[in-house]
């Protein structure tokens, strides 16, 4: 194991997604870019509500619908990026079989290039809550912040995002273009099932259990309690805050060993079989 080596796979394959993320732009352009998509997705969500709710935004459920919607942006843009990272160096620049060649190790290399989209990522959260607290009153006083919780969440959160994601990235490599469409469907089954927008409360009961099997429904809670102070899921509100770190980092380490295991896994067939340079679209 070469630690040095890992470390600077991953540190260029962070510059080379974000490199083709910008779409080799400028980086004040793409900047802007990043900030302009944001503020008009959390337009469309706030307008939505409005109409929901019949034009007040209720105390308590507005914060739940706007903090989860904005920290979720890091799932959603996670995976649904790596199934066209896949697509892109293996049949659109038809330079994944160059890379294979080089002395790295390719877990490194697709973690790295999937930690480019947590870096646009940030931008985005960052600059949704600032809407939410100059525009629409969103309440997050910087001193009630529960700053260990929320910041042990953010990290557990964003790592088992890149757990799922290099999971997604490994089946990618032994399945065709299509795969894309996949990794854009688990978010969404996330995003549907996980309280990012409402409580599970509300789902079907046979729904609610799976839900509590997904690592991000307690990744929802911990942010929430860590931002906001407010237990706002009643089915978690018995749970304490250790409760739901131990959940939280069990899972993650978890989906950490999944995804390195499940990874390796699809290399070597993806290897054997010749889905290193094979072109699938058509």
């Amino acid at each position: 194991m070469n630690l040095k080596r890992d470390w600077a796979t991953l540190r260029f394959g962070h510059y080379l997604g974000w490199s083709i993320e910008a779409n080799w732009t400028h980086p004040a352009l793409f900047a802007l870019y990043s900030v302009i998509r944001p503020v008009f997705a959390s337009l469309i969500l706030v307008f939505i509500y409005r109409i929901v709710v019949g034009g007040q935004l209720s105390v308590g459920m507005f914060e739940f619908l706007y903090v989860g919607n904005a920290f979720f942006m890091y799932v959603v843009n996670v995976l649904a990026g790596i199934g066209i990272m896949i697509f892109d160096d293996r049949e659109h620049y038809q330079m994944l079989k160059y890379i294979y060649l080089a002395p790295i190790r390719m877990y490194w290399y697709f973690l790295g290039r999937s930690a480019a989209q947590i870096t646009v990522s940030t931008l985005g959260v960052l600059v949704t809550l600032t809407l939410g607290v100059l525009c629409f009153d969103l309440k997050l006083p910087l001193s009630a912040f529960d700053w260990p919780l929320l910041v042990f969440g953010v990290i557990t959160g964003l790592l088992a995002t890149l757990a799922v994601g290099i999971l997604l990235a490994g089946i990618a490599l032994v399945t065709a273009m299509h795969s894309f469409s996949a990794t854009e469907a688990v978010a969404g089954v996330f995003y549907l099932a996980s309280g990012c927008i409402y409580p599970i409360d509300v789902l079907p009961h046979w729904l609610q259990v799976v839900a509590r099997w997904f690592p991000f429904t307690y990744w929802m809670e911990i942010i929430r309690r860590g931002a906001l102070g407010a237990r706002l899921t009643p089915s978690l509100a018995h749970l304490e805050n250790l409760h739901l770190v131990g959940i939280m980092t069990a899972t993650t380490v978890g989906l950490l060993a999944l995804s390195h295991f499940g990874f390796q896994l699809c290399d070597f067939l993806a290897r054997r079989h010749g889905k290193i340079d094979q072109t699938t679209a058509h």
